[in-house]
């Protein structure tokens, strides 16, 4: 017998929470224990999106995709690199075993930052896997620079790259201004972890692109505030949260804003006052 049960899904962008009715029909055809169900603008909120559930109806994830899901056969999304690259030099297993927390989290702030990277691996057989997940997890968004050689070769050249962040796995071999510190590797951490605790390997590649992908459309919209702003006297963390808020349906916490000029600044270069700079012993400025 056909029973309907309801999911509680929350949107990834306003955070506005709402309920879905699902077949168990549905759910039992599910054919990897996971099925993709696109929310469509108006069921939930005024966003569209894409929520990951569990035969268990446990949301694994929810995020806005830059691809088409068909959901007809259980969890099988169209993720252009499953087509364009061959699984064998992109294999997530020698990734999450070789990119650990510190050192992704590393790499996540050399590419927020703007930053040249030498990253030193005694395995060449690792170099294509790497450069194919940095490559499709920044796939339109962010620029990167990053070269993977073994010691041997970095040694000769090492006072040439003296811009260049160089990791040796976990080991930071060059890093300026202490901008790898762990107390500026906040949301970095956040990010890699929620990769590295998904056991579904194509769930957790989407969830690190999608989190990507928002940092960088997020910094857009703020440098357009920046520069469309008309009164000076206006820029406040208060009033950039509210526009975030009121005009985009974005809704963040003070602390990320904070770490999203601080992509503004480093990545774009672009000037930001003082004013917008949030302050943080402030729970909500909203």
């Amino acid at each position: 017998m056909k029973k309907i049960k309801k999911v509680e899904l929350q949107c990834p962008i306003c955070m506005k929470l709402g309920y879905l009715s699902i077949s168990s029909n549905y759910i039992n055809k599910a054919e990897r224990g996971m099925f993709a169900v696109e929310i469509s603008k108006g069921l939930i909120c005024e966003h569209a999106f894409i929520a990951y559930i569990d035969r268990n109806l446990i949301v694994r994830d929810s995020f806005t995709a830059d691809f088409q899901v068909d959901s007809s056969n259980g969890f099988n999304p169209q993720i252009p690199w499953i087509d364009q690259v061959s699984k064998k030099t992109l294999n997530l297993d020698l990734i999450k075993m070789n990119l650990t927390l510190p050192t992704l989290s590393y790499i996540l702030k050399a590419i927020f930052f703007r930053k040249k990277m030498i990253l030193i691996f005694e395995d060449s057989f690792l170099y294509d896997h790497i450069l194919n997940f940095l490559n499709y997890i920044t796939r339109d968004s962010f620029t990167i620079d990053v070269s993977i050689m073994a010691k041997q070769d970095y040694i000769p050249h090492m006072n040439l790259v003296n811009d260049y962040i160089v990791l040796e796995r976990n080991k930071i071999i060059r890093a300026k201004n202490n901008i790898l510190d762990n107390k500026n590797l906040v949301e970095e951490r956040r990010i890699v972890q929620k990769f590295l605790n998904e056991y579904n390997m194509i769930l957790s590649l989407i969830t690190i692109k999608n989190e990507i992908s928002k940092v960088y459309i997020y910094s857009r919209k703020i440098i357009k505030y920046i520069k469309n702003i008309e009164k000076p006297e206006t820029k406040s963390a208060r009033n950039l949260l509210k526009h975030l808020s009121n005009v985009h349906g974005i809704k963040i916490k003070p602390s990320y804003l904070s770490f999203l000029l601080d992509i503004v600044r480093n990545y774009d270069k672009v000037t930001v006052s003082d004013n917008l700079q949030p302050n943080l012993n402030i729970i909500s400025l909203l």
